[in-house]
């Protein structure tokens, strides 16, 4: 978490007697202003992206909905429960889980809503431009709400080359979803933003939850924090330097990492047992057995500091050459 959001959060503590800006004002001109050619009133801040995500949900009631295997799980648990249908696109595991065109053939008429993470989470893969497009007109055209969840783009190296945001002007049915709890670390103030150019879809969102949803404090900190670009930069130039170092060295032990663009590694285990092992060493890998479309084949694992990377590469190595396993 940027220190000059920690700042802000202390100075402005006359603010917090009071009820909390409904419609976060200053905050969305800053989103607006932080992302050149979007208005703050193409921004609607909620209480995290999980939030957004229940609200679509209860504003536009889909039917039938298409999601990626494997992708972030709590898309099918908000769409279960609200009652709507979960259908699937299998990502397959010989193109290493990546989204190829097959997808078009999956986004059929009957799909009222289809929510796309990218880069992906857990396999960490992105999804070309030209295809993002392809994607975009095909859910136009069925008139499919299409959400795409951009929480982990601001970690890729030029994350303008993928993003979604700058089409939302030629689009009415496309939702851009992105947060304050990865890059800026501040997952406990719980602050995130739908971006659209659906002023009337925004309203509708905003009216499925309850008005003062987020708080004074994640507001100003949110302000500070867009703010900080020092910390932006010098948070990305940490997360690709240490990248960098961590897939050479795994290189180096024969591992494959399937994708690398998020600020995690997603790659085959490179030995049974691989999460206990680690684990012993306290080193936590993700548990990717949960996710549709993967088992225990497959590890996610964060890029930390160099300390912790170097400890995580230490143990790995460790076991590949004793064969502990």
């Amino acid at each position: 978490m940027p220190k000059s959001a920690k700042l802000a959060i202390t100075r402005e503590m006359e603010l917090y007697a009071q009820y909390p800006d409904p419609k976060c004002t200053a905050l969305s001109e800053r989103i607006a202003q932080h992302y050149s050619g979007i208005s703050a009133k193409q921004v609607l801040c909620v209480s995290g992206v999980d939030d957004a995500i229940y609200r679509i949900i209860a504003a536009q009631q889909p039917r039938k909905a298409l999601i990626l295997a494997p992708t972030y799980e709590d898309y099918e648990g908000a769409l279960r429960n609200a009652g709507c249908a979960v259908t699937y696109h299998f990502l397959q595991k010989e193109e290493k889980y990546q989204t190829t065109e097959t997808i078009l053939d999956s986004l059929t008429h009957d799909i009222d809503m289809f929510f796309l993470c990218n880069p992906n989470n857990p396999t960490g893969q992105v999804i070309e431009r030209k295809l993002l497009n392809q994607i975009v007109d095909k859910c136009q055209e069925n008139g499919t709400i299409l959400v795409v969840d951009e929480s982990f783009i601001g970690f890729l190296d030029k994350p303008e080359e993928y993003t979604g945001k700058g089409l939302i002007h030629a689009y009415t049915n496309l939702i851009i979803l992105d947060g304050f709890t990865k890059l800026y670390a501040m997952p406990g103030l719980r602050l995130g933003f739908c971006i659209s150019n659906n002023e009337e879809l925004l309203g509708k969102i905003f009216a499925a939850g309850q008005p003062w949803n987020v708080s004074t404090p994640a507001q100003v900190a949110g302000i500070a924090a867009l703010k900080d670009k020092k910390y932006l930069k010098e948070t990305q130039e940490v997360i690709l330097t240490e990248k960098k170092w961590l897939l050479n060295e795994l290189s180096k032990l024969k591992i494959e990492v399937w994708g690398s663009c998020a600020n995690y590694l997603f790659f085959p285990a490179p030995f049974p047992n691989t999460r206990k092992l680690l684990r012993e060493d306290n080193i936590l890998l993700r548990n990717c057995e949960n996710f549709v479309g993967l088992n225990g084949e497959f590890c996610r694992i964060a890029i930390r500091t160099h300390h912790e990377n170097e400890e995580f590469i230490a143990a790995i190595r460790r076991h590949v050459i004793s064969g502990e396993h």
